[in-house]
């Protein structure tokens, strides 16, 4: 089919991970979540959020980028993919092996 997956960034503004998901055809941002408000209304007109819980509970996402700092991870990454969604954790994946084994168990 020619629907677009709905995707999602959490803390990826300042990265390029919302710019290329507006480029890539088979995607359509729908929404970025990044505890800095002012980074949000500085790139993007569309829904906003602060706290990563709601853009899980009220976008409807296919797709997701993590790219919270290396210490930030696993919490949005592990509660992203129990909702279903397709996950793409960014940057280092975690700074604790006991984390990343806990992503790897819940992905």
């Amino acid at each position: 089919t020619n629907q677009k997956l709905r995707a999602g960034v959490m803390a990826g503004v300042r990265a390029s991970h919302g710019y290329a998901y507006n480029q890539a055809d088979e995607f359509e941002l729908v929404a970025i979540c990044d505890i800095k408000s002012e980074v949000i209304d500085a790139f993007f007109e569309r829904c906003e959020y602060t706290d990563y819980h709601e853009i899980l509970e009220v976008e409807k996402l296919d797709v997701v980028s993590v790219a919270t700092p290396d210490d930030y991870h696993t919490n949005p990454v592990c509660d992203a993919s129990k909702a279903g969604l397709k996950v793409f954790p960014v940057k280092n994946f975690d700074t604790s092996l006991k984390d990343a084994d806990r992503m790897i168990e819940t992905i």
